[in-house]
């Protein structure tokens, strides 16, 4: 679609006069995860008895806690064309500090009345960068003041204009990581009692793993001799590979000849506590042979 097109659009939607009050065709929210140093939070639309030709939604946050590491706008069903080629639209501008601008929209050429409806619709997704400790706290809210239309649906209604048709909801945090900090609730009260007194960086016994690390491996962050380390020893019948071993984990033996090359050697291992043993027979040693064990919580 031109953009004049777009434009004209907009300007005629932002001239309608807002109808009684409705049940919200549009509820926007948000629902966040933490990897431990990154939060991503993925921004969605529940659109019903109504089809969508754009929308503007303005992400706020607390530029102290965190920082914007990357914003992506969701270009699979927000896009303009003209039937023949597509073409791009603004991407989302995080330039002014403690917010975060997404807008988006959708023209088709090959379908012009088509929009988009449809519950948990994608609009975009910010990831922040942790700065500290303290529980990052974000807002959504309109993208554009008036004049501007940012909701504005087929019938060429600007439908945040009409009250109660665009509702924002709260960004909500992983139920079972309610700090977002990469660390289960669960297990931090395990070994800490509350969720507030580990972070995902710390290493409480100071044994050069990390709290993330520690419960990735399974091992216990407040004994210093509870790391993970793999000890291989050659023997006649060939390599013996040992690592510390919880209840409640899975391994996966990897082997690489060839940096930073590896090849699953044997999955699904399940653990015997305290200790996991694996005999590889080696018909031939070579030069370099490397081997590295995955944990991974068992579900």
């Amino acid at each position: 679609m031109k953009p004049n097109l777009i434009l004209w659009i907009l300007t005629a939607a932002s001239m309608l006069t807002p109808l009684s009050n409705v049940e919200a065709a549009v509820a926007v929210y948000g629902q966040a995860a933490s990897t431990g140093e990154l939060v991503s939070i993925g921004l969605f639309s529940d659109i019903s008895n109504t089809r969508l030709l754009s929308y503007g939604v303005r992400l706020g946050y607390d530029s102290s806690l965190v920082a914007v590491a990357k914003a992506e706008k969701n270009e699979s069903q927000w896009f303009f064309s003209d039937g023949i080629k597509r073409y791009p639209y603004a991407d989302p501008d995080a330039s002014a500090p403690g917010e975060v601008l997404v807008i988006g929209g959708c023209l088709d050429g090959d379908n012009p009345l088509g929009g988009v409806a449809g519950d948990r619709v994608l609009l975009g997704r910010v990831v922040f960068k942790r700065l500290n400790a303290t529980v990052p706290l974000f807002k959504l809210g309109i993208g554009h003041p008036t004049p501007f239309a940012n909701f504005v649906n087929l019938e060429g209604k600007v439908l945040e204009n009409i009250p109660g048709e665009v509702a924002f909801g709260p960004i909500s945090a992983d139920p079972e990581d309610l700090d977002l900090d990469g660390l289960k609730d669960a297990w931090e009260k395990r070994y800490f009692g509350r969720i507030d007194l580990a972070y995902y960086s710390d290493d409480p016994d100071r044994d050069n793993a990390t709290n993330l690390e520690e419960q990735a491996l399974g091992t216990d962050p407040t004994v210093s001799d509870a790391t993970f380390r793999l000890t291989i020893t050659k023997t006649a019948e060939g390599l013996l590979l040992e690592w510390p071993s919880v209840m409640n984990r899975i391994y996966t033996i990897e082997i690489s000849t060839v940096l930073p090359l590896f090849t699953p050697l044997l999955k699904e291992i399940s653990a015997t506590p305290p200790t996991n043993h694996y005999l590889h027979a080696v018909l031939e040693y070579r030069d370099s042979m490397f081997f590295r064990v995955l944990s991974v919580e068992k579900p």
